[in-house]
């Protein structure tokens, strides 16, 4: 699984997959994903807690890629934990359909 087919995942299992990893982790592999996914993620933590996340994204300052290329794949063996014990559901990818 990687960190590019999490955006598959509904609100709640991403919500149970943040609430299991480390805050700078995500936080990290955060700063490298898109900012549609980014505020897709922030209304799944109390208002207070996506306020405070949100200044703590602003505030990183420059992020080394290896930092996040760490980050990621950490957010997405979480995710494949959380599906090996049934606690989330991940879709599977669909390959793209052929023309006849």
């Amino acid at each position: 699984l990687e960190f590019a087919q999490l955006t598959q995942l509904d609100d709640r299992a991403w919500a149970k997959v943040l609430r299991a990893v480390d805050s700078q982790v995500a936080l990290l592999a955060l700063a490298g994903a898109s900012p549609e996914l980014v505020t897709r993620l922030l209304r799944q933590l109390a208002p207070r807690d996506a306020k405070l996340f949100q200044r703590r994204m602003e505030q990183i300052g420059p992020v080394r890629l290896r930092e996040i290329e760490q980050a990621q794949p950490q957010i997405a063996r979480a995710a494949s934990q959380l599906a090996a014990r049934g606690e989330i559901r991940i879709p599977r990818q669909r390959p793209f359909a052929t023309a006849a």
